[in-house]
């Protein structure tokens, strides 16, 4: 063993997490040195010095509890003593992710080394990020590329391994000359190579024996062949490598998290950004359920021979004449603080994933376009309503109120002024819960009882300054199983996270809008007595919310005269800036005094009667229709209907076709989804933008029917009564109901396709485009993900079903599967198939989920299915 030089001659740091990992990197050392002459005395770490060619190497072994804080903190510490650092070196074991149909045949025993592509700069954070709207995790970890330096050295062995084999075989053959311990150690495996018949890969869904410690008892069947490899020579990949806080143990976990990348590590994430380092990995695993530590000190081994075939390429002047890294790293010098902020990004993401589980309803958008929608000061009366303060003082005789009405008469208004002045309130009592739903007549699916109290214990949570332990575990529980939650555990969970508070608020719009609002109060009728119940809806909830709360306030909501004046006026102001010459004096009066007169206490019908007014283009017209108004909602909407189809032929259309679309919707449509909908021609063959109605003037055609919700950009009938009057008229403008799921049907087959969507392009690449494709009148493909999962509803739906329809329908099915793909695979996941199961599940299992009885009676005539045929 030779003396050991001063701190600052030392330029590489050699990161390793494992004793077997700091064990491969001293057998590859060609000369090692002595103890360090010096130790900052914060510097806790336990080192091995050496030399690799001309390079001085520092080792430094992280503590036991390895992982990003460890890495960051023993980094740290380690440039505190050994100033002259200049690039690390990361090497150790990882959890392989093979990808045979991806090119990537990692075998255990194979070297991985990090390599920056156009998203990634060599390491993927794959547990930071968040999710999508579609309930997708999208990871947002972006970590920074390794030093120049480093890159070109693995640039340059990568042209000499092209010419000559690589020398880390050799490298491994000297390892096993002097080290005879590490070739026939007293205990555990050894540093040779394990042989392939211990090399296993499985299927992803196959899971490991419980308590078998080998794979000798599992099934062969279910492993993955493999072309066998000409010698136990390791290979070198190159590219991605996924970096987190746990470890990963499951084959499936493994696929959806370790997408596009190698292997799985827990060290880099903590440095990659920081400290000018390099990440090498062995594999000594498929980070599945048949994990073992057998091919662990071979794995480790692999990987320190590379890194000093890798340092015996890397010019030493060159390395010299880089910054320090202590310099790079000054951020680390305030590490408690980068600690923390680590700490609390990991927390931050597993809320998120408890909070997303809990409940896919997402509500405060629709609170915030609601109150930018109400008008100032209207409402007010019912803060001062005996009932109203007598429901929210200290001691109520009954914590519940149920403010009910007809329609139209400004109840949603009213909840979202309530929800208001509750939050404001929580300012001046502290350890005051509020949570709030607003039930939408469009949205029943996902509307259940479970849901809607799992919203609002997810609001509560995000109240608290951390989640309750008892709710986690549950959570972790079901993350375990993989099975859903019971509305049994929704109640646990509800009353655990209500004890965190003094008093909780629960307020409900809408309930008539929701279609188990009696399953609803019937468990909010057991919930904790801490919580307080406000709730809206029409006239019928009254008496059930009465029967299950026996001494509830009640409060009748009416528009009162003032509120309405207001909303005439804020009208009349808005049209005046835009015409000020047909508005006189005299005609404002005639409007405010008529109009407010025939509210009848809603604010619905008033809003109806000043569009047909404010429509006409001069003062006489204006006086003409003022004196025809219509008295109630159902003549409002019929006159309404009347002036639509009284507009040019090609205004008509469109407005039937938006009016369809958005009434008979199997969920809420956003603007992209309805314009892309507008465009569609049954002999289109692609999607043209051409045919995009303009996007800022596409509902003037509803004349007030339909309306844009800003916040979340999706396209709504102006109020649940116009869906209620479509309904019992049957038909929509001039067309029946079931004609417009016919017509909506054969739209989506029609587009699911076209040319575009029956290539090979992945289904995600469509759904991911920019949305600013859009504005270039680049197709982005919007509506894809709702024609490949509604389509069959609209032609269950469809009790007249055109022959053109069933053509189409059969048409579309009987398609190669490698056409029906993109779409084929969004409905499945749509169902939560499993991918592997995704091309079993056959047009006779599509028909059948869908109900379509008349497709299915036409496929099984045609004997081009199979009716025994199996999924998964």
């Amino acid at each position: 063993m030779a003396p050991a030089l001063g701190n600052d001659e030392y330029t590489v740091g050699w990161i390793t997490a494992l004793a077997l990992e700091a064990a491969a990197a001293e057998a590859v050392l060609d000369i090692e040195h002595e103890e360090p002459q010096w130790q900052h005395e914060n510097d806790f770490n336990s080192y091995t010095l050496g030399s690799i060619g001309k390079h001085n190497v520092v080792i430094v072994s992280l503590p036991e509890r390895y992982g990003p804080i460890s890495a960051a903190m023993a980094v740290s510490q380690m440039l505190s003593t050994f100033k002259s650092i200049r690039i690390g070196l990361m090497v150790g074991i990882g959890g392989g992710i093979p990808n045979l149909e991806g090119g990537h045949d990692i075998r255990l025993g194979d070297v991985v080394v990090s390599r920056p592509d156009n998203t990634f700069g060599g390491v993927k954070q794959y547990d930071f990020g968040k999710r999508t709207a579609g309930g997708l995790f999208q990871p947002q970890g972006f970590l920074n590329s390794p030093p120049r330096i480093l890159l070109n050295a693995v640039n340059k062995l990568k042209r000499m391994h092209l010419r000559r084999p690589s020398d880390v075989p050799n490298i491994l053959r000297e390892i096993e000359k002097s080290n005879p311990l590490m070739v026939e150690p007293k205990q555990g495996p050894s540093y040779l190579h394990q042989g392939p018949e211990n090399d296993h890969l499985f299927q992803p869904t196959y899971k490991h024996k419980e308590g078998a410690k080998t794979c000798e008892e599992c099934d062969k069947e279910q492993e993955i062949e493999r072309p066998p490899r000409n010698d136990q020579d390791p290979f070198i990949h190159y590219g991605t490598i996924a970096s987190g806080n746990q470890v990963i143990k499951d084959a499936e976990t493994r696929d959806r998290l370790g997408k596009d990348c190698l292997c799985f590590e827990m060290e880099a994430a903590g440095l990659m950004n920081d400290f000018p380092c390099l990440v090498i990995r062995g594999i000594c695993d498929y980070a599945d359920s048949h994990k073992n530590k057998r091919w662990q000190n071979y794995a480790a081994v692999t990987a320190a021979a590379y890194a000093k075939e890798l340092l015996q390429v890397t010019p030493v002047q060159g390395l010299k004449e880089l910054p320090m890294a202590a310099g790079v790293m000054r951020k680390l010098q305030t590490i408690d603080e980068n600690i923390t902020k680590l700490t609390e990004r990991v927390e931050a993401q597993h809320n998120q994933e408890l909070l997303d589980w809990l409940s896919p309803l997402e509500l405060s958008k629709r609170h915030y376009e609601i109150r930018s929608s109400r008008l100032p000061k209207s409402g007010m009366w019912i803060l001062q309503h005996d009932s109203f303060l007598k429901w929210s003082s200290d001691s109520p005789a009954s914590r519940a109120l149920c403010c009910y009405g007809d329609p139209g008469a400004g109840k949603t208004f009213i909840a979202s002024l309530v929800i208001d002045t509750l939050n404001e309130s929580k300012d001046a009592e502290p350890n005051i819960g509020l949570a709030y739903v607003y039930c939408d007549y469009r949205d029943q699916i996902q509307q259940t009882t479970k849901n809607i109290i799992g919203a609002i214990i997810k609001q509560l949570l995000m109240q608290l300054p951390t989640t309750p332990e008892e709710i986690t575990a549950i959570w972790q529980k079901h993350q375990k199983d993989k099975i859903p939650l019971e509305l049994v555990e929704v109640n646990e969970a509800l009353r655990i996270t209500c004890k965190s508070f003094n008093r909780t608020y629960i307020c409900l719009d809408a309930l008539d809008e929701c279609q188990s609002f009696q399953e609803l109060l019937t468990f909010l009728q057991q919930a904790p007595s801490s919580i307080h119940l406000f709730s809206t809806g029409r006239n019928l909830v009254e008496p059930f919310f009465r029967k299950k709360f026996e001494h509830a306030y009640t409060i009748r909501i009416k528009a009162k005269d003032s509120d309405i004046q207001m909303l005439i006026q804020k009208y009349i102001n808005e049209d005046r800036e835009k015409d000020p010459d047909i508005m006189d004096k005299r005609l404002e009066q005639d409007v405010m005094t008529k109009i407010s007169a025939l509210s009848k206490g809603i604010f619905l019908l008033p809003v109806l009667q000043i569009r047909t007014v404010l429509d006409e283009r001069s003062i006489r017209d204006r006086e003409e229709a003022l004196n025809t108004l219509p008295p109630n909602l159902e003549e409002a909407f019929g006159i309404t209907i009347e002036r639509i189809q009284r507009q040019p032929q090609a205004w008509a259309q469109q407005a039937t076709k938006i009016l369809i679309w958005i009434n008979l919707a199997e969920r809420p449509l956003s603007i992209d989804e309805l314009l892309e909908a507008c465009a569609i021609r049954e002999d289109d063959h692609n999607l043209d933008t051409r045919g995009f109605p303009s996007r800022g003037t596409f509902l003037d055609c509803c004349l007030g029917l339909a309306v844009i919700e800003k916040e979340t950009s999706t396209v709504r009938l102006v109020h649940f009564t116009l869906q209620e009057y479509f309904k019992t008229k049957d038909q929509i403008l001039a067309q029946k109901i079931q004609e417009g799921h016919d017509a909506i049907a054969r739209a989506c087959l029609t587009y699911l396709m076209f040319r575009s969507v029956t290539t090979n392009t992945s289904p995600q690449a469509l759904l991911d485009s920019n949305r600013s494709e859009a504005e270039t009148r680049t197709p982005s493909y919007f509506l894809l993900d709702y024609a490949a999962c509604q389509w069959g509803h609209h032609v269950r739906k469809s009790s007249c079903l055109q022959r053109s329809t069933i053509d189409a329908t059969l048409k579309y099915l009987h398609m190669d599967l490698q056409g029906r793909m993109r779409s084929h695979s969004l409905l499945c996941r749509n169902l939560n198939i499993a991918h592997q199961d995704v091309r079993s599940f056959s047009i006779v299992h599509i028909s059948a989920y869908f109900g379509i009885h008349q497709i299915l009676l036409e496929l099984l005539e045609t004997d081009q299915v199979d009716i025994d045929s199996k999924d998964n």
